[in-house]
């Protein structure tokens, strides 16, 4: 994968995030950088949360969008495919939905 904003590719790792998406990217990079560049645990946090996140980069442009489903496609197969990824992301989505709705 190439690179997008200030965070999301190899090597991209300073300024302040330009949206959402390279916000998400942020994360993921200082994440790695705290429990280790091949932790799971990092790479189904950053597709959880461009998944969570995707209304709001769909927005941005077609660069944005075009890097965002790559992302996810590499990392949740990189962490064991959709599959799994998806049923771990529906417990996920209640957990958060009910969660929300009760603050």
């Amino acid at each position: 994968m190439s690179h997008y904003g200030n965070w999301c590719g190899k090597g991209n790792n300073s300024k302040k995030p330009i949206d959402v998406l390279d916000g998400q990217c942020k994360k993921h990079a200082k994440c790695c950088e705290s429990n280790g560049q091949w932790n799971s645990e990092c790479d189904k946090q950053l597709v959880w949360n461009i998944a969570k996140s995707f209304g709001a980069i769909n927005k941005i442009d077609w660069h944005a969008r075009t890097y965002a489903v790559a992302a996810k496609v590499l990392f949740a197969e990189k962490v064991g495919g959709t599959t799994l990824l998806k049923h771990q992301f529906l417990h996920w989505h209640h957990f958060y939905h009910r969660r929300v709705s009760n603050d």
